[in-house]
């Protein structure tokens, strides 16, 4: 649907800039470990949203995705 197309491409691009803005810093320990959270993240949301047709659950697939995405920002 038009509205999944549009909140896959609004994830992938805020992930995207959150990734670039932590790779333009001096990595410390924490920041290595934001990024690698984040990395993570990416990988998932994409699986999250190719499979959408055949998850049932998308809705809390795509909370537990801005759930982690709130609490890694927090973080750094």
């Amino acid at each position: 649907t038009q509205a999944l197309s549009s909140l896959r491409l609004l994830l992938q691009n805020k992930l995207r800039a959150l990734i670039a803005q932590c790779l333009q810093c001096t990595l410390s320990s924490s920041g290595k470990q934001r990024l690698a959270a984040l990395l993570n993240l990416q990988r998932h949301a994409q699986h999250v949203l190719q499979v959408e047709e055949n998850n049932l659950n998308l809705q809390l697939q795509l909370e537990d995705v801005l759930i982690s995405m709130k609490q890694i920002i927090k973080r750094g």
